[in-house]
């Protein structure tokens, strides 16, 4: 099942959790199962609801169409997944931009912690495309990359 699935507007979210791999900082070494949307993700770490994730990266509720964020539900852990849906370019770059001053916020916050973490962040991956931006900080940016170009397709 892909998130969004109710409005008919796909989200990658579940997927790029199965990418990834475990997240960091928790007790499960166990990606959310695919086909089980909202409950699986909240072992791999906590995901955040549309008004959180508007306080979270600063972008306008308003412009979100859809969104699915995911965090690790560590605090010593960088691993995070946002992909959100816009309908026009100039909302398009209200969430690139975002998600840049989201990856300077982990930068900043996780500058005096695990050289893990700031490798994590340094190599995340951050695609603008189509309707959606979309930000992995995760310890495969490869296999997020493929799970990005399978839902492209």
């Amino acid at each position: 099942m892909h998130l969004g699935a109710a409005s008919g507007h796909y989200v990658p979210g579940v997927e790029l959790l199965d990418a990834c791999g475990p997240v960091s900082g928790t007790n499960s070494n166990q990606t959310p199962n695919t086909g089980d949307a909202y409950p699986g993700s909240e072992s791999a770490g906590d995901k955040l609801q549309n008004e959180q994730v508007g306080n979270y990266y600063g972008v306008p509720v308003t412009i979100i169409e859809n969104s699915a964020v995911y965090k690790s539900s560590s605090a010593l852990s960088a691993d995070e997944i946002a992909v959100f849906r816009v309908s026009s370019e100039a909302e398009k770059k209200i969430a690139a931009s975002a998600v840049d001053g989201r990856l300077s916020d982990c930068r900043s916050s996780y500058s005096t912690l695990s050289s893990d973490e700031n490798r994590k962040i340094d190599n995340c991956l951050v695609e603008v495309s189509g309707d959606y931006v979309i930000m992995v900080i995760c310890g495969d940016p490869g296999k997020a990359s493929e799970a990005i170009s399978e839902f492209y397709k």
